[in-house]
C-alpha cells in the first residue's frame, strides 16, 4: 500500500532542512577560520609595519595556524626582508617558518639563508640547517652545519653564530674551520664587527698560507 503523499513531504522537509543548515554551518566554519588568520596576520605583521615599515614577511607558499593553541603561524618557503639600520638590506628564507606562541617576536626557522649587505658594499651568504629570528632584537641565531660565505671568496665553517642584522655583526663560539684566497685558517670563534670591516679570531688560531 503506497504511503500518504502528504505524509512523505512532511518527512522530507526535516531532511532537507537539516542539509541546508549543515552547508550553511559549514560555510560558516569556512569564514571564521579566514577571519581568525587574518586576525592572526594583522597582529603578527602590525608592529613589524609600525616601526619599521621597509619590513615585511613573503609567503610563497602556505600559511597554517596552530589548531591547539589558535596562535601560531607557519610559513612555507617564506622570506622576511629588509634595510637595517645602517641602512643595508637583508632578507631571510627559509622552507618553514614558525612563529613561537609563546614569544611572538621570535620565530622558529627551518633551513634558513640569510643574505645580508655589508656597510663596504660586500655581500655574505650564510647558511644552516634550523635558526630562530628575533623581530624585536633583529638578531638572528643559526645553528648545526653553519656556512658562512663572503663575496670575496672566503669561506668559513662552524655550528652555530649569532648575527645582529642592524649593526652587521656576527660572532661565534664554536669552532671555526675556513679557507680564503690566502690559505686555510683553524679558531675557536671569530667576532665581526664594525659594520663586516673587521674579523678577530678567537682561542688557538692556526692559519695555513697558500704557496704562491
Amino acid at each position: 500500500m503506497d504511503s500518504n503523499p502528504q505524509e512523505q513531504i512532511e518527512k522530507e522537509y526535516p531532511r532537507r532542512h537539516h542539509e541546508k543548515l549543515k552547508k550553511k554551518f559549514t560555510a560558516l566554519k569556512l569564514v571564521f577560520l579566514l577571519s581568525s588568520i587574518l586576525i592572526i596576520l594583522s597582529i603578527t605583521l602590525w608592529p613589524i609595519i609600525k616601526d619599521s615599515p621597509e619590513k615585511i614577511f613573503f609567503a610563497t607558499q602556505s600559511i597554517k595556524t596552530n589548531k591547539s593553541s589558535g596562535a601560531s603561524l607557519t610559513m612555507e618557503n617564506a622570506r622576511i626582508s629588509g634595510i637595517n639600520k645602517k641602512n643595508n638590506k637583508y632578507s631571510i628564507t627559509a622552507k618553514n617558518i614558525k612563529q613561537s606562541p609563546n614569544q611572538l617576536e621570535m620565530f622558529n626557522l627551518e633551513g634558513p639563508h640569510a643574505e645580508m649587505m655589508l656597510s663596504d658594499g660586500s655581500k655574505v651568504l650564510i647558511d644552516s640547517e634550523i635558526g630562530e629570528y628575533n623581530e624585536k632584537i633583529q638578531k638572528l641565531f643559526l645553528m648545526k652545519n653553519v656556512t658562512f660565505v663572503h663575496e670575496s671568496g672566503h669561506k668559513m665553517l662552524t655550528d652555530s653564530i649569532e648575527i645582529n642584522i642592524d649593526q652587521n655583526t656576527a660572532k661565534t663560539e664554536s669552532l671555526v674551520s675556513g679557507e680564503g684566497p690566502l690559505g686555510k685558517i683553524k679558531s675557536d670563534g671569530f667576532v665581526i664587527s664594525q659594520g663586516g670591516k673587521k674579523i678577530t679570531f678567537k682561542g688557538n688560531s692556526r692559519l695555513i698560507i697558500n704557496k704562491k
